[in-house]
């Protein structure tokens, strides 16, 4: 058994989308989303050995922009 790569989707344990995105040796690395738990987008950007990272865009849970990286 080998590490997560290529694209993944992860649900909490209420089956409500927490992540969507690339992976790489089991790790997040490249483009990917996290979402708030009511689906609506938190992060939008770049990750790096499972790290958020360089250019994002970050949303309130209501959807509204509050962060860009960079701008």
């Amino acid at each position: 058994m080998g590490l997560e790569n290529g694209y993944i989707i992860e649900y909490d344990r209420l089956e409500r989308l927490q992540f969507e995105g690339q992976y790489k040796d089991g790790k997040k690395e490249g483009i990917g989303f996290n979402y708030h738990s009511n689906g609506n987008i938190f992060y939008k950007g770049y990750f790096r050995n499972n790290f958020e990272d360089l250019f994002a865009f970050i949303y309130t849970s209501s959807g509204k922009l509050i962060f860009c990286w960079p701008y």
